[in-house]
């Protein structure tokens, strides 16, 4: 195996040629296997560097929670009504990935013959979907180049070059104190919510089921 370095510099996040996540600063919280038939499922809409992920790595959570990978059969049915898949884009399937500590979710698409791919890419893009602000986004056309650009102390950004999630470096350890780990699907949101008028405060931050707070945001907005 070999390490890239992104940018001539040794990243935070290593990343090996079996696409292991190296996060040098947050290591594995808990090592979980993939369930029994997830990878049969999803492993054709896919680009090969998730399987090896999933292999590896199962739904296993990293950085005190901040990431976790998560089942994409659970997340599957949610993530289709925030993004529909247009009439116009037919054989394009959205596969959910990765969970952020305040429920940002990284999915996969399966581009479509409708698409237009360049030509040294495979037909698979990496999105981002924000719930709190409602804003969906490209992030990379590869998961390498996406797992790489994460950056632990991002606030997150969103312009011509495309969307990173925000993991909120300075509420992230105080919502650790306040309220514990985070479990398995679970997720840091905001009480009342920010399309509501709530603010990004300590004060305003619960923890609970990431996909019941996914929903509960999607109806505000519906």
């Amino acid at each position: 195996m070999y390490f890239k370095e992104v940018c001539g510099v040794t990243s935070k996040w290593v990343i090996l040629a079996r696409v292991t996540i190296m996060p040098n600063t947050f290591p594995i919280d808990e090592a979980r296997p993939a369930p029994e038939g997830m990878l049969d499922a999803c492993r054709a809409d896919v680009p090969e560097a998730v399987v090896q992920l999933w292999q590896e790595h199962g739904l296993s959570s990293f950085g005190e929670g901040r990431l976790q990978l998560v089942d994409p059969r659970a997340f599957r049915d949610t993530l289709a009504r925030w993004v529909p898949i247009p009439a116009t884009r037919p054989g394009r399937v959205y596969t959910p990935l990765l969970l952020t500590g305040f429920g940002e979710l990284i999915y996969v698409r399966r581009l479509g013959s409708a698409d237009r791919v360049p030509e040294e890419n495979e037909p698979f893009d990496i999105q981002l979907l924000d719930p709190h602000y409602g804003r969906i986004g490209f992030m990379s056309w590869t998961l390498e180049d996406a797992l790489a650009a994460l950056d632990p102390a991002g606030e997150g950004r969103t312009d011509i070059f495309g969307m990173s999630p925000s993991f909120r470096p300075a509420l992230f350890p105080q919502a650790l104190k306040v309220h514990g780990k985070l479990a398995a699907g679970e997720a840091f949101h905001f009480a009342p919510a920010l399309a509501l008028g709530g603010a990004e405060t300590i004060e305003n931050v619960a923890k609970g089921d990431a996909l019941v707070h996914l929903e509960l945001l999607l109806s505000l907005r519906t």
